[in-house]
């Protein structure tokens, strides 16, 4: 087998493997999951996130008041090593704080903190990885 042909074959092995990983409510609106990516050792939201935010807030607002939204806060393995859990903590917050700004009740947020256990892209141990420091965000339907 080629070196090509196998790195292939592993690309779609790891994109079965982060489908099945990443466990949505039954109800979530699927696809999409907005995806609000970081920068190294930060939990502060950007441009390019404050628009996905609000795709998400536009959602939810369509949905109506008894919606619910789930925010998956993640760190790279690079991070990992000291800050993981708080780091994770900080962008789940910060990802929650700002849809609570553009009208999301508090109460209808929930947050998963995972630190590096549910890499976007393996990497080795210690590596940075910008698709690994994000927050995934998912729109449920009321129950």
């Amino acid at each position: 087998m080629t070196k090509m042909r196998f790195g292939a074959l592993l690309g779609v092995a790891l994109w079965a493997l982060w489908s099945v990983a990443f466990v949505a409510p039954a109800n979530a609106l699927l696809p999409p999951s907005h995806i609000v990516f970081l920068s190294t050792g930060s939990a502060e939201i950007r441009q390019a996130g404050d628009n996905v935010l609000r795709e998400v807030a536009s959602t939810f607002h369509k949905i109506g008041i008894k919606a619910r939204v789930f925010i998956g806060a993640h760190t790279d393995s690079a991070e990992a090593q000291s800050l993981s859990a708080t780091l994770s903590s900080e962008r789940g917050t910060a990802a929650k704080q700002r849809l609570i700004e553009l009208g999301i009740p508090a109460d209808r947020i929930w947050i998963s903190v995972y630190g590096d256990s549910r890499p976007w892209v393996i990497t080795p141990a210690g590596s940075p990885q910008p698709q690994n420091r994000r927050a995934e965000i998912v729109v449920a339907l009321p129950e």
